[in-house]
């Protein structure tokens, strides 16, 4: 659909039966560069709104903001605004001056970051590599890579590290 209509903006569900914007967003703009994309989720802005800019998002609102926040924020992107939380908006400001790289979680891959997503919510391995479509020796090599990449040991270490760096709510 992205390729066969013209499009001034894309709005894009975090969630999608086969995955996350995360993994489809890079695809979207290699096919259409230059699109302005809006992503709407219901997960928490501090757990993937950094790294969707990173990709090339324009903006991104939860579900639960209020229907005129969600009208503002395509009227922003549609006027080449980019539109995030203020804490969103700091951390892409640290992450592109001197303080780059001390958030952790910024060395994940997109798919660590879809397989900690799921750690998080207390998904067992094999229910992860079925909604991901992997295999099991797959995502328990990505659980490995990201656990090592964030110096945590098991899933409690990365639970307490993930609420340090504001990743989840306490």
């Amino acid at each position: 659909m992205v390729l066969d209509r013209p499009l001034d903006l894309l709005v894009l569900d975090m969630h999608l039966p086969d995955g996350l914007a995360m993994d489809l967003l890079p695809k979207v703009l290699v096919a259409r560069p230059g699109l302005r994309v809006l992503v709407f989720s219901v997960s928490p802005d501090e757990v993937y709104a950094h790294r969707l800019a990173q990709l090339g998002a324009w903006g991104y609102v939860n579900k639960q903001a209020e229907e005129d926040e969600l009208v503002r924020a395509v009227q922003a992107v549609l006027d080449g605004r980019h539109w995030f939380s203020g804490q969103v908006l700091e951390r892409l400001e640290r992450s592109e001056g001197a303080d780059q790289g001390k958030d952790p979680f910024d060395l994940l891959s997109v798919r660590e970051l879809s397989v900690l997503n799921h750690l998080l919510d207390g998904l067992p391995l094999a229910e992860i590599a079925r909604r991901l479509d992997l295999q099991h020796s797959t995502v328990a090599t990505y659980k490995a890579r990201l656990l090592d990449k964030l110096g945590v040991r098991n899933v409690l270490e990365l639970q307490e590290k993930a609420r340090v760096f504001g990743r989840i709510r306490s």
